[in-house]
């Protein structure tokens, strides 16, 4: 099912039935059993629904050059949810023993590694 809010005077392309001529009309013009486009392919308009909102609203509008009728969509209502809940990350790190080292650590360099009396 497609759906698109628009204004009143928002210019959509449609036919009068399936054998008429391709024109444009506004919103408001339209009526049940028009044919309009989804998807590039006519579809019959079989509902519609005045909204007459009880505040005021930003609307853009948008011009297009060439002026050619584009594919439009709207998002679908989302529900707000959250994820998991992350598990708390350990920061051992004291055994840690890195590749190619040994669990002892090495002294400095420069120092012997034992200590001989001769």
């Amino acid at each position: 099912i497609a759906s698109l809010q628009v204004t009143r005077d928002h210019r959509m392309p449609m036919q009068d039935n399936i054998h008429s001529e391709t024109r444009e009309a506004k919103a408001i013009e339209l009526q049940i059993g028009n044919i309009l486009f989804v998807d590039g392919r006519p579809e019959r308009l079989w509902h519609f629904r005045e909204q007459v909102l009880e505040y005021e609203v930003e609307v853009f509008k948008i011009a297009f050059a060439p002026d050619v009728p584009v594919g439009v969509f709207t998002v679908p209502p989302t529900i707000e949810s959250h994820g998991s809940k992350r598990k708390p990350q350990r920061r051992g790190g004291m055994r840690k023993v890195h590749r190619g080292e040994s669990s002892e650590r090495a002294p400095p360099s420069g120092y012997p590694l034992s200590e001989r009396e001769d």
